[in-house]
């Protein structure tokens, strides 16, 4: 593995725990009830304490306002964990097509496989941190995958979703767009600016074959 930085060091740790918390809220969301409390082994404070550090260094870590540390004892297990989350990350991708796979390559994050009722291979990759053009090579590769046809939303999150309030943030999705048709490189950074990037922060690719 090639040497990280803190930041990408942390950052498929953070969006494994993101995840275990996504799937915790999907298990005990009922309606008309009362959100129920994340265990403790899955808050950002007990993953910072496995780790030897403070929630707040880990943040400054995963942020990247801190890029340099003296605690090698604690970079040491961290880059061990994330070596394996990537490896994992990577092995769920393996089987999504030989462009993706190749694409994966480059990926540090967290990959989920999930559970739709159509039945059908689907993944949620993690894009915290990434920049745009890592956003648009990998959902190239999805498209160069000919025979899968994969269809992709983005999940993405709008600081101020409602201008005449002071804290509105929340999570908006983009709806499915399906690989399929004439996409090239400049196409699709473009319509990833204009049409996604101006209204937040990609946190994550969802994509489905329909086949």
């Amino acid at each position: 593995m090639a040497v990280r930085s803190l930041q990408e060091i942390v950052v498929p740790l953070v969006t494994a725990l993101l995840e275990k918390r996504y799937q915790f809220a999907l298990a005990h969301r009922k309606a008309d009830a009362p959100k129920k409390a994340y265990p403790k082994d899955i808050t950002f404070k007990a993953l910072a304490e496995k780790y030897g550090v403070s929630p707040r260094t880990l943040n400054r870590w995963y942020t990247g306002e801190v890029k340099s540390t003296r605690n090698t004892k604690s970079v040491s297990k961290l880059t061990r964990a994330a070596q394996k989350e990537i490896k994992s990350s990577r092995a769920k991708l393996s089987r999504a097509g030989k462009h993706i796979a190749k694409q994966s390559l480059k990926i540090i994050t967290h990959v989920e496989r999930l559970k739709f009722q159509h039945g059908r291979p689907t993944w949620r990759v993690h894009t915290l941190g990434w920049k745009h053009k890592e956003i648009t090579d990998f959902i190239l590769s999805m498209a160069q995958e000919k025979d899968k046809k994969y269809e992709f939303l983005l999940t993405i999150w709008n600081p101020q979703l409602y201008p005449d309030q002071a804290k509105s943030g929340g999570f908006i999705s983009s709806g499915w767009t399906s690989t399929r048709g004439k996409w090239t490189k400049d196409m699709l950074h473009r319509w990833i600016l204009r049409e996604h990037l101006s209204r937040g922060e990609i946190q994550a690719i969802i994509f489905t074959s329909n086949k």
